[in-house]
C-alpha cells in the first residue's frame, strides 16, 4: 500500500537526505532499538527470547534447515536475558 503523495515523498526525502550521514545512521538504530522494544514486549517464553526475536525479525529469510542450524546455536548462548 502506497498512499503518501509525490510531493510529501520529496518533502521527506529532502529532509533525510539533509541530515549528514551519522544522523541516518543513529536514526536506523534508533528505530531498531524501538522495534526490537516492541517485539520484546509480546514474547511471554522470556527463556527463549533470542530464538523468538531471531524468527520474528528473519524467520522467513531462511530455509527450514538454516533456521534450525541458526536456532539451535541460539539456544548455546550463554547470556539469556532480554
Amino acid at each position: 500500500m502506497k498512499d503518501t503523495s509525490k510531493k510529501m515523498e520529496r518533502i521527506y526525502n529532502d529532509m533525510l537526505m539533509r541530515k549528514t550521514p551519522e544522523e541516518r545512521v543513529k536514526m536506523c538504530f534508533s528505530m531498531l532499538g524501538t522495534a526490537r522494544r516492541i517485539v520484546l514486549s509480546t514474547i511471554t517464553d522470556k527463556k527463549n527470547w533470542r530464538k523468538e526475536m531471531f524468527l520474528r525479525f528473519y524467520g522467513d529469510e531462511f530455509t527450514p534447515s538454516q533456521k534450525e542450524k541458526i536456532l539451535s546455536t541460539l539456544e548455546n548462548f550463554s547470556i539469556n536475558r532480554p
